[in-house]
Formats: structure tokens, sequence, C-alpha cells
């Protein structure tokens, strides 16, 4: 495939991603695995073809493929990969986590996925074995989530585990048996054939078991509690008899209460009653504003914003050269981020996303980059071709897991915004909106 443009720029969607697939397909090894991650951002139907060679080409390396399979879910309508992805899924030969990844895939597709030739793989392993050889394998907890996201695989879910032994069977059903395990539509299966395996077997019945299963059941599983009281008191009379009875009652009491509470608390809420609560800024959150260093930064701020110029430059000259504290000069490019509908900052920006040192303070921490992070928070809402062009540069500089991660975002908001997409931003975003890195 020719290159498109001389030198790469921002032209439109699809010669962009055809440009960044030479990368992929010719450059060495680190910088074809960041051109592939980086194809996530691009979403082009253009090139969906190359990415699907990429991503079945057992020649490439684990790495590429799976992120020529990331780039390819990302893509709008890619429902036709289907049935690629559940052939790479069923392949044994295929590491374990291109074939989870490409799971992952189908879970996220839409329409309606139905894959019963996958219920081979859905048996159960016992959290307490002590052989581990099978977690490089699938397993039912592989198959939950797609039977979650596309229901009528339930129906095959639980072949295999049902052929195992039943002590084994009921660890598998008590798995999913939490409140964040699984929806509320396949806990109720899932009740309903722990009731009848206990039907089935009562020799299986464990006051303990019992007493977990209570805490977070259905209203069914608890009548069926209440109706086989004397058939639990018989399995269970050598270590409760006195007390058996009265645990049960009080056990399925304070689950009843809890639930009437929870559809109490959701009645009230769907009418709008519930007292709205303040917002509150987090005291703790909110100490740097008596930190000399902020302060002096936000008058800056606040006298450039009024339109001193000097003040500006004064942000400008701390984002280019201060050396000696670093959070100083994160929290500086934050400032100057924040004055970009008002004065031109892009190049002073431009430079700190690209080249922006590492803060030693931070090592260990999941950003320690500051400040290139607050240029490109900046520069992400900042829609022209020499912004996206210089993300997409920053993004080949000194990677980092963290950074790259918010470098596909803020790229892939820019190229919808460039190609016409006018939508907020839905990428990675800190919860402190206010925030410094001043001690």
């Amino acid at each position: 495939m020719p290159l498109t443009t001389k030198r790469f720029v921002w032209k439109d969607r699809d010669t962009a991603a055809r440009d960044m697939l030479q990368l992929a397909y010719h450059a060495p090894i680190t910088i074809s695995r960041q051109a592939l991650q980086l194809l996530q951002a691009f979403r082009s139907l253009a090139i969906m073809p190359e990415l699907k060679e990429l991503m079945l080409d057992e020649t490439r390396d684990f790495w590429e493929r799976r992120y020529a399979l990331q780039a390819l879910v990302q893509i709008p309508h890619s429902v036709d990969m289907v049935p690629e992805l559940k052939e790479l899924v069923l392949d044994e030969t295929r590491d374990i986590w291109e074939r989870r990844y490409a799971l992952y895939a189908l879970v996220e597709s839409p329409g309606d996925v139905w894959f019963p030739e996958l219920a081979r793989f859905a048996h159960y392993v016992p959290r307490d074995r002590e052989d581990y050889s099978t977690s490089a394998e699938l397993s039912l907890d592989s198959c939950v989530t797609l039977a979650e996201a596309h229901p009528a695989n339930v129906s095959w879910l639980f072949q295999q585990v049902e052929q195992q032994q039943h002590p084994i069977y009921l660890q598998a059903l008590m798995s999913l048996t939490p409140e964040w395990r699984a929806t509320d539509a396949l806990r109720a299966t899932v009740f309903q054939r722990i009731a009848a395996l206990y039907d089935a077997d009562p020799y299986l019945i464990e006051m303990e078991d019992l007493r977990m299963l209570c805490s977070v059941a259905d209203e069914p599983f608890l009548d069926w509690v209440e109706s086989r009281q004397d058939l639990i008191t018989y399995m269970c009379q050598g270590n409760y008899a006195p007390t058996i009875s009265e645990q049960l009652r009080r056990w399925v009491g304070a689950r009843r209460d809890q639930l009437n509470r929870v559809l109490d608390w959701w009645s009230r809420y769907q009418l709008r009653t519930l007292p709205r609560r303040p917002f509150e800024p987090d005291p703790i959150s909110e100490k740097f504003r008596d930190n000399p260093i902020w302060q002096e930064l936000n008058d800056w701020y606040e006298a450039a914003r009024a339109g001193d110029k000097k003040a500006f430059y004064q942000l400008r000259t701390i984002v280019y050269h201060e050396q000696e504290n670093l959070a100083r000069r994160a929290d500086a490019t934050r400032f100057l981020g924040k004055l970009k509908d008002q004065y031109d900052v892009r190049e002073p920006l431009f430079h700190v996303v690209r080249y922006g040192p590492v803060d030693p303070k931070l090592e260990g921490s999941n950003l320690v980059s500051p400040i290139r992070f607050e240029a490109g928070e900046a520069l992400r809402d900042m829609p022209s071709a020499d912004v996206w062009e210089t993300l997409v540069d920053a993004c080949f500089i000194r990677p980092d897991n963290v950074l790259t991660a918010f470098f596909r975002e803020w790229v892939a908001h820019l190229t919808d915004q460039l190609s016409g997409i006018h939508t907020p931003y839905k990428g990675i975003i800190l919860r402190n909106a206010e925030r410094s890195y001043l001690d």
C-alpha cells in the first residue's frame, strides 16, 4: 500500500489511518507496536481488511496481533468481524490472552451474538485446586460475560458444569451469586439451579453456605429456604439443631428487609423525592489552595485572564523553563491551558507535551509526567491539524502505559472533531477536576 501523503500530516481520517498502517507494516518492532496501539484512535473503516489480516497473521508476534484486534474492535459497524472472532476464540493453538480478548470483542459486538460452540469450554475450575495449569484455558468465568451481554447464550452456559461432580457444580453456581458478579437475570437462573440441586442432593446443604446465600438471595430463593426448613434442620441437625430454625428466620428476614429498603429507595428515586445533597468539595483535595506557590500561579492566571499579558508570559516562561520544581511547572501548565480561549498557547504546550520531564517524586505512581498530561488535556479541546499532528508525534516520544492510554483518547477525540463529528469528550478523565501537584 503506497503512502498517501509525502509527510505524515492531517488530511482526513482514512488517509491518516493508511499512513499510520505503514509504520505498523514496515517500522522496527517497537514503533510498529506503538503504531498499532495508536490505530485504535483512528477508527477507520478503510483499513479493516488490513487489520483483519494482521490479526490473523501468525508470523506477527502476540502484541502486534492483539493491538490489531483492539484497533478492529474500536471501528464502528464492525459486526461483520463476528465470524473471524469466533474462529479465533475456538482456535486452541492461539495464545490464551488473544482468545480472551477476541471473546471480549464478541461481548462488545452489536446485535445478537449466538455462540453455542463455546459451551465445551464453560467448565468450572475450583479455586482451591493446587494444579493451576488449567488457568491457561477458557472456562465458565470466561463465558459468563458473553451470556450476560447476549442472553440467548444462557441456554448452554451450564451444560459443562452440570456434568461435573455435584460439589463442584454447586461451587460454580455459588461463584455467580454475589450482586457484583452477574446481572439480576443471570443470578435468578443461578438461584433456581441451586435450589433444584439442593432438592436433588440434600447432602450438599451446609449452614455456612446457606448463610452466605441468604445474604445475597432473591425472593424466590428465600421462599425456597422457608419451605424447606424441616429438610434443612434434618440435614444440619448434628451441629445446629437447637437454633437452625431461628437462624434461618433471622437470615431470611434480614435479607428481605434489605431488599425492601432497596425497592423503597428505587421508587423514591424514580419520583425524585430523595433530598439532593449539595456539592461540597473534599477539604483534603482543596488544601493546595493554601500553598503560596499555587496562590502565586493562580494570581498570574487571574491577571492574565483579565488581560495582563505580562502575567501570561510569566506562566509561559515557567511552562517552558522551570526545572527546580516540576510540580510548579505542572500546575503552571494547567493554568496556561485554561487560557487557551484567550491566548495562543499552542507552542509552549506543544513543547511540553513532547518533551516535558518525568517528575522523580512521582515515580511509582500512575501519572509520573503530569506536565505532559496537563498539556495534552488542554490540547485535546483545540481541534486543529497541528494539534492533532503534535499529539500523534508525542505518542512516540518516551511512551508509558498510562500516558499512552490518554494519548489514544485525545487523538480519537480530535480525529472525530476534525472529521465533523462534534460530540463531547468521552475519554478518560481524572475525578478531581480542580487539582494541583504541589504538596
